[in-house]
């Protein structure tokens, strides 16, 4: 019995069957094109890994494909059809980086919801067991994803209380809530009932709300991610001042990567891949490996500036990630750390689709780069319109490339292919 091995990709489907029983390759498709899919194969296992979703088909018994009506092959072929589109609109597993099993990763960090009801201490003590600490929502993308992951209603404790002074807010890693230039508060809270709420939870519509902190109430975890750029070929940038544009298009409003050079590691996001007189500059460990910028040309202002002594090494990689949000703000972190520390919002915002990446000024280097997952957000009522606009429009990009692989996938059944059973038909590795 042959075995049809087929790898679900996000935009190309690869079919890999059994030898000899698919039609040759027609004159003109392209190399890597999906082949004909035979008829009367019968789903038997898929599982989901590295980014690819592998399902396996077995062919049916030929002896017994002659007695079979025409109603029964059709309803076959729809159930292929029916279980490949669940498959495609499942979400893949989005854990790349955490360093515990559960945890769910988001913009440098990771979260995991607890339901069981503890007190905001005892809430802080389970997340301090995982290494880190009641989670921290700093930014309307984090806030809107966190409450998200709440598998069931009810409140949920933040990192975030008044304890040392009343009114004066501050996250568990010491950072003040004004710094951070964000807050969602229910309309009418903080009110500090009975002169005795210190503690914030999630309300209803990702909204905060402060508590009294001796209350049982669920809560959620935040911990590091840990950047390790698996699997990825090292690249060279000489002692020239010169970008580099070999990266594909960038599929996330993340850039992650990690860099071995002395000082002068130099990153471009611009519109289109090659150097442009608007496109944002990053420069990391520039002024002899002490200060890092932020730019909105190359060489041109720099708009952050920020001391970084030591941060790059000549011995070791270092991991760094860059984030842009829709509101212009363009933020600079190390691996492993979820908050980033330099950061700067343009007021008119450019285009990103390339990253480039350079060194020079008396600087080598090798580069790492980390695919990135883009973390599809839900659609959430307090979300901005324009960040609204752009995860609706993500959503239907999706659902027009799932349509077209489905509509892809009929045509090739359609085809047919010879009806000879193939001798000793085998399993084919994954490619």
């Amino acid at each position: 019995m042959g075995v049809l091995t087929m790898i679900i990709l996000p935009v190309l489907l690869i079919v890999v069957a059994a030898q000899n029983e698919l039609q040759p390759m027609e004159a003109g498709m392209e190399a890597g094109a999906a082949e004909p899919v035979p008829k009367d194969w019968t789903l038997t296992q898929y599982h989901y890994e590295r980014c690819r979703y592998h399902v396996e088909f077995e062919r049916k018994d030929l002896s017994t494909e002659k007695c079979e009506e025409q109603t029964h092959e059709e309803q076959s072929l729809s159930h292929i059809h029916n279980t490949i589109k669940a498959l495609l609109e499942e979400e893949p597993p989005n854990n790349k980086g955490c360093p515990i099993s559960g945890y769910v990763s988001f913009n440098g960090g990771c979260y995991k919801d607890f339901p069981e009801q503890k007190t905001y201490n005892q809430a802080r003590q389970r997340c301090a067991e995982d290494g880190g600490q009641l989670a921290m929502p700093k930014d309307s993308a984090t806030n809107t994803f966190i409450s998200d992951l709440r598998n069931e209603d009810g409140f949920r404790w933040l990192g975030l209380t008044d304890v040392s002074s009343e009114g004066q807010w501050v996250f568990e890693d010491g950072k003040t809530l004004g710094s951070t230039g964000y807050s969602n508060w229910r309309p009418g809270e903080p009110n500090n009932v009975a002169s005795a709420e210190d503690c914030v939870v999630f309300g209803t519509h990702a909204r905060w709300n402060d508590l009294r902190c001796d209350e049982s109430v669920g809560f959620i975890c935040q911990i590091d991610q840990v950047t390790v750029c698996e699997h990825s070929e090292a690249r060279t940038t000489e002692n020239q001042y010169e970008y580099h544009w070999d990266l594909p298009r960038l599929t996330a409003s993340r850039f992650t990567f990690e860099v071995q050079a002395n000082h002068d590691v130099h990153v471009a996001l611009s519109s289109q891949n090659q150097d442009l007189d608007d496109m944002y500059e990053i420069v990391i460990g520039g002024w002899g490996n002490s200060k890092s910028m932020i730019r909105r040309s190359k060489q041109g202002h720099d708009h952050a500036k920020v001391s970084t002594v030591e941060i790059n090494s000549q011995t070791e990689y270092r991991a760094f990630w860059i984030t842009w949000s829709s509101d212009g703000t363009i933020a600079v972190g190390r691996g492993g750390e979820s908050q980033p520390f330099m950061q700067w919002k343009d007021p008119d915002p450019l285009s990103i689709a390339y990253a480039g990446y350079s060194t020079g000024f008396g600087s080598t280097g090798q580069w790492k780069f980390c695919p990135e997952a883009s973390t599809p957000l839900k659609p959430h009522r307090d979300m901005a319109p324009e960040q609204l606009y752009q995860v609706l429009q993500q959503q239907q990009d999706k659902i027009r490339e799932q349509e077209n692989i489905i509509v892809t996938l009929q045509d090739r059944i359609n085809s047919g292919i010879p009806e000879e059973q193939a001798p000793g038909g085998r399993y084919l590795p994954l490619t």
